[in-house]
């Protein structure tokens, strides 16, 4: 497989680096805080203590929701040790919507049935969470949604909080990124039939068109469901394709990564976004992921990346004790899903001790200032209130991944 130097990689969405109301995850804080002291002098009452999360805890997405309900109970453990709300410990429940749709609404009814609940951490998947906004929104309860990068999402009402970037945003960076460093070359695309892989390619496409290149292939498949890409990989080689971009959970991608090995495309590169910024994707793929590029807003927190990496002592802090806490007997480590939930948890934990619980607007405004030290990295609302993200490369070296800074 190649491998290609890079030059300035890992830039910044929308080349946009200007002055900012989100904290970046390398302020220094003291290991095991919250981020800084508790504010207990807020402005608004406080009468609602309960963090409610709706999160896939069975079925074929239970290790995102795994993920997301470690991160955020282990959130609501640090808050409370650094005073909670008015020195009352905030209440952590968390609901399995089995990464369903209708079982997210049913969810969703329970949750704004509890009235002590002030904010909403899910779902996992653009799907699950858009399925549920309304209900969020009628009962005025924010609702922080980690990974969900649709594009209609924050228009669905002013609860609705994103932590991922919109589609169109990330991706068509992504896709400038790939025209600056490839050229006006051929790439295909290869994409899980869901509302996340369609917005992906048709954001990816829009903007490498636009610069002169060719998307020479577009390929679709089931999540979860489809084991042989063989059929789909043969119809893209023949295109001759300079790279092959893959959007797919991590495990249909490590079956796109061997399979298009076997076919003999070990020249094409290979990019990989979202899910496969996992430990158990280069478990199962190993060196033959080698010379791979991994782009988007996701860190990797594997040994090597952190040891080789200063993403600052306050997310380094995060992840030792989550590791230590939930990944010490074979669970799942920490990633970027537990550091979007930890954030998520965070911000609305202590946007209700700045603001109080009792007037859901102000809550959810003060959520969105992102004014607290963020583990996932840099992140901020522009003015049309875009969230805009860094984004970050990785490669794979002998089975291992690397990050990629800019040059």
């Amino acid at each position: 497989m190649k491998k290609w130097k890079l030059r300035a990689m890992a830039m910044v969405l929308a080349a946009v680096m200007l002055s900012s109301c989100g904290v970046n995850g390398n302020e220094t804080t003291a290991a095991g805080s919250s981020g800084g002291d508790v504010n207990t002098e807020g402005t608004g009452e406080i009468t609602k203590y309960t963090l409610a999360a709706s999160v896939p805890l069975t079925g074929t997405m239970m290790q995102y929701g795994t993920s997301y309900r470690n991160a955020i109970e282990m959130a609501v453990a640090d808050f409370n040790a650094a005073g909670g709300l008015n020195g009352q410990d905030v209440q952590f429940e968390v609901y399995d919507d089995k990464g369903d749709q209708k079982e997210g609404i049913n969810v969703a009814n329970m949750i704004i049935s509890n009235d002590d609940v002030f904010s909403v951490i899910g779902s996992y998947g653009s799907s699950v969470s858009m399925a549920a906004a309304s209900v969020y929104q009628e009962a005025s309860i924010p609702m922080i949604s980690p990974n969900t990068s649709h594009p209609d999402y924050p228009g669905m009402g002013s609860m609705m909080i994103p932590l991922a970037c919109k589609s169109e945003v990330i991706f068509g960076t992504i896709a400038e990124m790939l025209y600056d460093q490839f050229g006006a070359c051929n790439m295909a695309v290869i994409y899980q039939n869901t509302d996340v892989g369609i917005t992906t390619l048709e954001a990816v496409q829009e903007r490498f068109e636009s610069l002169g290149g060719t998307i020479c292939a577009t390929e679709t498949f089931v999540p979860n469901q489809t084991k042989d890409f063989t059929p789909l990989l043969s119809k893209i080689k023949e295109t001759n394709p300079d790279i092959l971009f893959i959007v797919a959970e991590y495990s249909d991608g490590a079956s796109i990564v061997l399979q298009s090995n076997q076919l003999g495309m070990q020249d094409v590169q290979l990019v990989g976004v979202g899910n496969v910024f996992k430990q158990e994707f280069l478990d199962l793929v190993g060196e033959e992921a080698d010379g791979m590029l991994l782009m988007g807003i996701a860190r990797i927190y594997t040994d090597e990346v952190m040891a080789n990496n200063d993403f600052g002592e306050y997310t380094a802090d995060i992840v030792e004790r989550y590791n230590e806490t939930y990944a010490a007997d074979g669970g799942v480590e920490f990633d970027n899903f537990a550091a979007l939930a930890y954030d998520g948890a965070m911000l609305a934990m202590h946007a209700a001790a700045e603001v109080g619980t009792d007037n859901p607007e102000a809550l959810a405004a003060k959520i969105k200032e992102l004014d607290i030290p963020l583990c996932a990295g840099d992140a901020w609302f522009d003015e049309n209130g875009d969230l805009i993200r860094e984004v970050f490369t990785f490669t794979v070296e002998n089975g291992e991944f690397v990050y990629l800074p800019a040059e």
